[in-house]
């Protein structure tokens, strides 16, 4: 026994070293990593609210809904007639609901209270994505970095958390149904089904995602498919019996439970073959996944359009990697199905896209993860996977910082200026029955205090009823004649050009609103598009304009 032990104790010292295999973060190291990016996501969407005051025209489009409601007008834009010219009931209610707090205030007031809510469903949505990734078996602090980096510094969901848009509910709920998705559906139906009804009382395209959530976990399982056919419909009905109330109501309300914006929209869809083609466009949807709001009017440098573009379709095809973790696979996948639907539609607006960006983070910080473990021994080779990240985030930096230049500027002059004075100008001098015909509802929409015609129709369905015969501004401004037309020179140009000597017999130009000037020259000679929202044409119809005067 003792030679075997001498034999033993030789043989051990004689042995090589063997490198221990490379340890993971503790869950409390991963925990305060999760917290200190959420945090820092909310310091950064509270910064930019602040610089900003960015309030979005949609904003002004909810809010006057949610007015009515609390002043005993009914939940509708123009006072009289049942209109869901929502999409959202729960940024609605919730704008409601801050109204309700603060009394007759200003809207910035509202706004500031309606923030509160959205900037923590916002970081608390970057912190349940993270902790999704970490039970997928993501555990590296490099790849948590990445992944958080790109998120603060996404513009998209920074801004549409903060300026009155439901986006940070959206990124909460649909983050929290990510978490569930990769920790394993089985035992887990009520919190899911509780997120997908969540997605439907903020957005009504949320069925999209939740479509891509439940094939997601069928095409991607280790469990039988049956039993996870049956926590899926478990959670289905979990999510009809949460978002059944809204929608028998407004069925009962409206006559209908579809929101208008989406019937108003849904007028300009295509044919078969005319939504196919759109196919070719799936490139551009990928890097504008990761660039800031209209990306294509800012001076984007071509390495950080091939970086955004990179990102987007590794985050959008990973699920292809049979290696990665399966919860890694699902939600790739879910992406995925999320860029075919912003190519397929036909109206791409930048809030739609966070809820498929939050999808693509997945792979890239996974990925990254995965080669951090892989080259752990390798300080050289480490050290050139940190830089790598670091470029990475500078890289799209530079693009979300133009964003805030131009935002704070467009919030000061276009928006709090032109289109509030615009619809301030409409409620000084017209009747309060006279309609107004123009495309931003939201600014003129609520300042004027008057009935809009708006086009495409998002709260007037008389609008819509006309494009079902033709689809054009010009055609219906000749049918509907409405007192008074908020117009862009384009717009304006347009409508002369194609309604002429009628235009002009019918209608005189009254006022004329003009900021481009107030531009800073450096902003204007980078972002030419800046001056789309600082200058409008009121024109008067003959017969109401006449006491008002041309000016």
């Amino acid at each position: 026994m003792n030679e075997e032990r001498d034999d033993e104790v030789v043989d051990e010292q004689a042995a090589p070293d063997v490198a221990p295999e490379p340890s993971q973060p503790s869950e409390t190291t991963l925990r305060w990593l999760r917290t200190s990016l959420a945090g820092l996501a909310l310091l950064t969407s509270l910064a930019f609210a602040v610089s900003t005051e960015q309030a979005w025209e949609d904003f002004f489009i909810n809010y006057r809904h949610s007015e009515n409601l609390v002043e005993g007008k009914g939940l509708t834009f123009n006072e009289g007639t049942r209109v869901h010219g929502f999409t959202s009931p729960l940024a609605t209610l919730a704008a409601a609901g801050a109204r309700a707090l603060t009394g007759p205030a200003e809207p910035g007031t509202v706004l500031w209270v309606y923030r509160v809510p959205s900037l923590l469903a916002h970081a608390a949505a970057l912190a349940l994505l993270l902790l999704a990734l970490h039970r997928a078996g993501m555990r590296s602090i490099l790849g948590t970095v990445l992944v958080g980096g790109l998120y603060i510094i996404d513009t998209k969901s920074l801004a549409f958390s903060v300026n009155g848009m439901e986006t940070g509910f959206l990124l909460f709920f649909l983050a929290g149904a990510l978490a569930v998705l990769c920790s394993g559906v089985v035992g887990r139906e009520r919190w899911l089904g509780a997120c997908w009804a969540g997605l439907m009382w903020t957005r009504p395209d949320g069925c999209v995602l939740i479509a891509a959530m439940g094939l997601a976990v069928l095409l991607f399982s280790e469990r039988p498919r049956r039993e996870l056919f049956t926590a899926l419909v478990k959670a289905a009905l979990t999510c009809t019996v949460l978002y059944l109330p809204w929608f028998v109501g407004a069925w009962w309300y409206y006559g209908s439970p579809v929101p208008h914006p989406v019937v108003a929209k849904a007028a300009r869809s295509q044919g078969l073959l005319a939504t196919l083609s759109q196919l070719d466009e799936l490139l551009p949807q990928l890097a504008f996944l990761h660039l800031p709001p209209y990306a294509w009017s800012y001076p984007l440098r071509w390495v950080q359009i091939w970086e955004a573009g990179v990102l987007g379709a590794v985050g959008c095809l990973g699920f292809l990697w049979r290696g990665a973790p399966l919860g890694v696979r699902r939600v790739s996948f879910c992406a995925l199905i999320g860029v075919l639907y912003l190519t397929f539609i036909p109206l791409r607006y930048p809030w739609y896209y966070p809820a498929t960006f939050l999808c693509t983070l997945a792979v890239p910080g996974w990925l990254v993860g995965a080669i951090d473990w892989y080259l752990w021994r390798d300080r050289l080779l480490r050290t050139m996977l940190v830089v790598g990240v670091v470029v990475v985030l500078l890289g799209l930096l530079p693009a979300a910082l133009d964003y805030h230049s131009t935002a704070k500027q467009a919030q000061r002059i276009n928006d709090g200026g032109v289109r509030t004075e615009v619809g301030r100008w409409l409620a000084e001098n017209t009747d309060p029955t006279h309609r107004v015909f123009g495309e931003p509802a939201g600014y003129v929409g609520y300042y004027s205090e008057r009935r809009l015609v708006d086009y495409p129709g998002l709260v007037s369905p008389e609008v819509v009823a006309v494009r079902q015969e033709k689809d054009d501004p010009s055609f219906v401004v000749e049918q509907l004649r409405p007192e008074w037309l908020v117009l862009r020179p384009h717009e304006l140009a347009s409508i002369h050009q194609k309604l002429g000597t009628w235009l002009e017999t019918e209608y005189v130009r009254v006022v004329r609103f003009d900021a481009s000037g107030a531009w800073p020259q450096e902003l204007r000679d980078r972002f030419p598009s800046v001056r789309y929202d600082a200058r409008f044409e009121i024109l008067g119809r003959r017969d109401v304009a006449a006491g008002v005067g041309e000016r």
